[in-house]
Formats: C-alpha cells, structure tokens, sequence
C-alpha cells in the first residue's frame, strides 16, 4: 500500500467524521455524539484499509466483485470494520475510561457511557463485553 491510500484514507475518515459528528450531534449530547463518531470513524478508516489491503491479493471472490458499484466497496468496508471496532478500538475506549475514572483526575473527560453502549449497539457488542 502507498502512501496515496493513507491519503485517501485519511481524507474519506475526515469526511465520515464531520458527517457522523454532525449527524449524530441531532440525536445525542455534543461529548457523546463526538466520541461515537470517533470510535465509528476509526474502526471505519481500519476496515478500508484492510479491505483494500486484501482486496488486490484475491481474498475475496472476484465473481461477486466483478460489475458491483462502487458502493459495494463500502459497504464490504464496513462489514469488515466490525472486526476491529470489536477488537480495537471499543476495547481501548474501555480501557481509557476506566484509565481515567481510577486515577481520579479531574481534569481528563471520561467517555459518556451513552457512547459506549452505543457504540456496543453498532456491532461492537464483543468487544463491549
């Protein structure tokens, strides 16, 4: 993978960030909508990046691929995001936040726990277990 695929992985995580934060900004308090649309964006950004590091090493069936929409792409993505949102990221957002609730510093901000569930909720029920 080069460098232009962190370039646009970088980019498509920005846009789906401002996206899930402005989105989820309607419905949640503004410190839970923002670390929803981190923990998505992230496990997110890590399932493209896997998806399009094994995409070319014929992982996947290239008969199912082959006349699909772009579309199909993401949607693959976001399937396989799941395995690190279980495995990553919702695991370290656990663990920060119990980091941060028996050190008793009263300057760090925990993690609303209206994220966490949620987050749970969007398939990272493993790794919230």
């Amino acid at each position: 993978m080069g460098t232009l695929t962190f370039v646009c992985v970088f980019l498509i995580g920005c846009v789906a960030f401002t996206v899930a934060r402005f989105v989820l900004g309607l419905v949640f308090k503004r410190l839970t909508a923002h670390w929803l649309a981190c923990g998505l964006t992230t496990s997110y950004c890590f399932g493209i990046l896997v998806y399009w590091y094994l995409a070319p090493h014929s992982v996947f069936l290239e008969a199912f691929r082959a006349g699909q929409p772009v579309l199909y792409d993401f949607a693959i993505a976001g399937l396989i995001a799941l395995l690190p949102l279980n495995f990553l990221v919702l695991p370290a957002m656990y663990w920060w936040d119990k980091r941060v609730a028996s050190s008793n510093a009263s300057n760090s901000t925990r993690i609303p726990e209206n994220a966490l569930h949620g987050m749970a909720f969007c398939g990272g029920l493993i790794g919230a277990y």
